[in-house]
């Protein structure tokens, strides 16, 4: 006849557990965290004659996301780890999209709202070696979403991040890396992009320097470039640009942070036009020219994004992020934009204090990312 064990013999198995679980804890961590956003990007309407009219899109939504993060450290220099990440963006009904130009004012919002999910896989293998840090990143994602063309044909990206790490004296430290970024779109080949070296000199990758100054302030600066291949010829381009960051611990619960990027697109392909090749004077198609000009459309990017994140009490953080980008060309003005981002993160995260490297957040804006799916 099987017997209830004992209380003591119940207490000693509870313990058992939970010492466990707190050393286990110590490599492993549960995040969760809901978003509000508010996107607004403001453009010329490249429909129209020489891109004379703006066109101005408004989209609102919540961000729900669920993170698990374990690591472990096989050898005593050498440290593996791996994130899972699962968000789902959600646009409520009748705000999905919201377009308006001048004199008009289209509203695409549906009878239902639009969501959209995404799942990144990350893992990472970080080395020290002296003095220094060697390492390499791999992510995986996949984004299925009603605002794609086909929702059974998910958008599709992989990223791969070898890097060196250097630790000089009194909080100098400097880092030099590569990326290469592959992105499927199978409801929009065209959109597919890859990372590539069409010269040797457009490698992508970049060096970066960080510098702690005292215990309450950091900065750093880097130099980063990146050779993209689209499906489509037109959009080929080498990005080149300076990063610089400025990072203040006020107080020991608050984070504060200032970045500011500058980048130029240079395109391997001129834009083809007739008669002149500045905005307004005629942007009829090529094909119907006599003698089509070659025009210049490398783009002049900046970024200004500052962030704050106050935690209260473990395991709480409240999160305000805002940021700006902006696009111009000089003379195709129909190409210039500006995208305004704002959003706010309350995060409760469990268990230990797995990070990803730090060589992350020396990485460009990618516009990509921050559409009006949420991400």
């Amino acid at each position: 006849m099987l017997r209830c064990p004992s209380s003591k013999l119940k207490f000693l198995v509870l313990s058992c557990f939970l010492c466990g679980a707190n050393a286990f804890s110590d490599n492993v961590s549960l995040s969760l965290s809901l978003s509000a956003f508010s996107h607004q990007a403001l453009s010329f309407d490249p429909t129209t004659l020489g891109g004379k009219e703006r066109s101005y899109e408004s989209v609102s939504g919540f961000v729900p996301e669920l993170g698990f993060t374990l690591s472990f450290s096989p050898q005593a220099m050498m440290e593996i780890g791996t994130l899972y990440a699962f968000r789902f963006s959600w646009l409520p009904e009748n705000e999905a999209i919201s377009v308006k130009g001048e004199g008009d004012l289209l509203n695409a919002g549906t009878t239902s709202a639009h969501k959209t999910e995404r799942h990144d896989m990350t893992g990472y293998v970080r080395m020290e070696l002296g003095q220094g840090t060697a390492g390499f990143l791999v992510r995986g994602g996949i984004v299925r979403s009603e605002l794609l063309a086909t929702r059974n044909q998910p958008r599709v990206n992989a990223f791969l991040l070898p890097w060196i790490t250097w630790h000089w004296t009194a909080g100098h430290e400097s880092h030099v890396f590569l990326f290469n970024r592959r992105e499927w779109d199978a409801s929009a080949p065209e959109n597919s992009v890859e990372s590539s070296v069409p010269h040797w000199f457009n490698v992508s990758g970049g060096m970066a320097h960080q510098w702690s100054v005292n215990a309450h302030t950091t900065l750093g600066a880097a130099y980063v470039q990146e050779s993209l291949l689209a499906n489509d010829p037109w959009f080929d381009h080498t990005k080149r640009g300076a990063i610089l960051r400025l990072g203040i611990h006020p107080f020991s619960e608050v984070y504060l942070e200032g970045r500011f990027e500058g980048a130029r697109r240079i395109f391997e392909l001129p834009w083809k036009r007739m008669g002149s090749c500045q905005s307004g004077s005629n942007v009829r198609s090529a094909y119907y020219a006599n003698d089509p000009l070659n025009c210049s459309r490398n783009e002049t990017e900046t970024f200004y994004q500052v962030q704050a994140h106050w935690d209260p009490k473990p395991p709480l953080r409240f999160s305000l992020r805002y940021f700006v980008a902006e696009t111009k060309v000089a003379d195709l003005k129909e190409f210039d934009t500006s995208t305004t981002w704002i959003e706010a993160s309350l995060v409760w995260q469990m268990g230990g204090k797995t990070s990803l490297p730090s060589i992350l957040e020396f990485l460009p804006y990618d516009r990509r990312q921050f559409d009006r799916q949420g991400f």
